[in-house]
């Protein structure tokens, strides 16, 4: 892996980059051959939402919501409106580029207007003039800040610009348009050019970069391509843009990981490949990728063997290396060949679990929304595994209350007649192991969800989007969550702050992990698990790893060691049927204790046994039998009513906290989980 992965393709040479006129990431409302033969389905979806905003009221953003960041923490009394504006201008834009009518401009001249008037594109969690220890509360207009949502405002409107030129030249004048392009560049375009300092830019001394990189960058990549007029300026904020990103892909861990979870790698590897794709088409001498998106019949770019409508993509082996197709790279300069951008984008699938559910290591939900950069993705690098999972994925609805991507949301329509075609299903990976970071996931089965899934991790307590969970793992049963990690709340203004690790979620006691004498695991990056191998066969796959080192000195641990294994052999003789899961900890304390106890969070009420186990139902006629040592432990069970919104979306009104504790005072010994379908549920 050479420092310059990217920088090698000198983007930003003058001569080689396009005119900004010449600049065509997709087809415009104008190319009315390409938005008449959107699949009619989806274009149904899209003209549903906006036919009731015809007749938007466009919500106030008033000061005290600001302010109420500050004052009370509550961040999701700003965002919600502010997220409402920009998905309802989102909704009318794509609107009206299927229906050609003029329908909606009006409204949509309103929404740009709105928008543009706004005191600040920055949100107050992003704003550090009402940051933590700030006497302030409210933005000014001088509070202009390349942060996510500013550079998804800025990408927002010159996308909509490029999409409706002429329609909004005719209702609203040159005055509009060019109202647009001068907000966007004094917000967005001139303190990203003017500025190093930010630090997800990758030019200081950060130790780690996260999705703020390549999510900032794509953002004003894409307005400096669409608005900027002067070559010189197009060239430097591409060199800069282009050295920022290289700054980020030599961070990432060989293994492609994103140690934030996969609910953020629509953010990083996501948007790193939409990067490298309006890159790409920005050459005069690349082939355009928009070329591959003008044809709504052919869809996507034709990237790889696979031709547009879907044929020659071909399953390759077992192992998550991506197999079949073999990629060509974005306007053929080969970026998407290197190794390591093509494991950023296979990390994806292989955190996979069924349908939406995912491994949810870190911040983030369990249950997603699979991206549609996972489907191009998958086309630019050659890997059907992932052109698949992108492919199986439904149609993603506009959201009012969300991130609204107009670049992906038009992008994922444009392609979905081909995806439809594909008739793909997810690939179902039957093994993975990212030994960079210490992620490992493996099934029963390859290419099925049916059976036992598990899936554990390494690594250490510094990680971005941290929690204390090193050791911790999860248990799926024919797809359905059985153990699992609960995730993170909404966030609030305490999510990132000092206090951080005092949320009841981020702590380890709430993941599947013991508790020794009362102390859990510690934040920050000295702890973490030591020793970590895997082991990775046809009869069964296996992690272990040392945790003693999560743990601060005050826990009394010697040598804590946790095997975790999914054997795919059955064990009928222990009254189970298919294969079955052990987690085995072979622990030695410095001192005595009776303080150990273990704890397993579930979503399903567990129905203690008079033997040393108890069963998690995880549909009407399934269930998973756990069995534990008995009587070296006892069985607890914790009832937590989930009053967060966003636990509830991913779990329902309530979780379950399992505590096996020890009975009597140990110092050294081993304790074990056995966990099967059990024999006795029917399918």
């Amino acid at each position: 892996m050479t420092e310059t992965v990217l920088s090698r393709y000198r983007y930003w040479e003058e001569p080689r980059l396009l005119e900004a006129e010449n600049y065509r990431p997709l087809p415009d409302a104008d190319d009315r051959e390409v938005w008449e033969a959107v699949d009619a389905e989806a274009a149904a979806m899209w003209r549903e939402a906006a036919e009731a905003l015809a007749e938007y009221a466009w919500p106030a953003l008033p000061a005290s919501l600001y302010a109420a960041y500050h004052r009370e923490g509550d961040l999701m009394a700003y965002l919600h409106p502010y997220w409402e504006r920009r998905s309802v201008l989102g909704t009318l834009v794509v609107a009206e580029c299927l229906e050609g009518r003029g329908r909606y401009m009006d409204a949509i001249m309103n929404g740009l207007v709105c928008i543009c008037e706004e005191t600040t594109w920055v949100v107050p969690h992003h704003n550090p003039s009402v940051g933590r220890g700030s006497v302030e509360c409210l933005p000014a207009s001088v509070d202009h800040k390349v942060e996510l949502a500013s550079g998804e405002t800025a990408a927002l409107l010159a996308l909509a610009v490029y999409l409706l030129r002429r329609r909004l030249l005719e209702t609203g004048g040159g005055r509009l348009v060019e109202r647009v392009a001068e907000e966007v560049r004094v917000r967005v375009i001139d303190p990203y050019i003017s500025r190093d300092d930010y630090w997800w830019m990758g030019f200081t001394e950060a130790k780690q970069l996260n999705n703020w990189n390549p999510w900032c960058n794509s953002n004003v990549l894409l307005a400096l391509l669409l608005l900027e007029p002067a070559p010189a300026a197009r060239s430097q904020g591409v060199e800069r843009i282009v050295r920022s990103l290289d700054a980020y892909v030599r961070r990432f861990p060989a293994d492609g990981c994103c140690q934030e979870g996969p609910m953020y790698w629509g953010g990083s590897g996501g948007m790193l490949a939409r990067c490298l794709e309006l890159l790409g088409g920005g050459l005069t001498d690349g082939r355009e990728l928009a070329d591959g998106a003008r044809s709504a019949d052919g869809g996507g770019s034709t990237v790889g063997r696979g031709s547009a409508d879907g044929g020659d993509l071909t399953v390759g082996g077992s192992s998550a290396d991506g197999g079949g197709v073999t990629g060509e790279g974005a306007g053929g300069h080969g970026v998407f060949d290197d190794p390591l951008i093509r494991s950023i984008g296979q990390y994806f699938y292989k955190v996979h679990v069924h349908d939406g559910y995912f491994v949810n290591f870190a911040d983030g939900d369990a249950v997603l929304a699979i991206s549609g950069s996972a489907y191009t993705y998958g086309r630019h690098i050659g890997d059907e595994r992932l052109v698949r999972l992108g492919a199986a994925a439904p149609l993603c609805k506009p959201e009012l209350h969300n991130w609204f991507s107009l670049y992906q949301h038009v992008r994922d329509l444009l392609d979905e007649k081909v995806k439809k075609r594909l008739a793909a299903s997810a690939p179902y990976v039957r093994d993975a192991w990212m030994p960079d970071s210490g992620v490992f996931a493996v099934r029963e089965h390859e290419g099925r969800p049916d059976g036992l899934f598990l899936a554990a991790k390494g690594g250490h307590n510094g990680e971005p989007h941290n929690h204390n969970d090193v050791g911790s793992f999860v248990v799926y049963a024919d797809g359905q969550p059985v153990l699992i990690d609960i995730g993170t709340e909404l966030y609030t203004s305490k999510t990132f702050s000092p206090q951080r690790y005092e949320l009841w979620y981020l702590q380890s006691a709430y993941h599947n992990l013991p508790t020794i004498r009362g102390w859990m695991q510690q934040d920050g990056d000295r702890f973490r698990a030591q020793d970590v191998r895997a082991t990775l066969g046809e009869a069964c796959a296996e992690l272990e790893m040392e945790l003693a080192n999560a743990y601060p000195e005050e826990a009394g641990i010697t040598s804590w060691r946790r095997t975790l294994r999914l054997s795919r052999e059955e064990a009928s003789t222990r009254g189970s049927v298919g294969g079955f899961v052990t987690i085995v900890d072979k622990f030695d304390l410095r001192e005595p204790t009776e303080e150990v106890a273990y704890s397993l969070i579930t979503p399903w009420k567990p129905e203690a046994g008079d033997d040393g186990s108890f069963r998690l139902a995880y549909s009407d006629r399934r269930h998973v039998l756990v069995r534990y040592e008995a009587p070296s432990l006892r069985f607890r069970c914790e009832e937590m009513v989930l009053a967060d919104e966003r636990l509830r979306r991913n779990w329902g009104d309530r979780l379950y906290r399992v505590l096996l504790e020890e009975t009597s005072t140990v110092r050294a010994g081993s304790r074990s989980l056995l966990m099967a379908i059990d024999a006795n549920s029917h399918p």
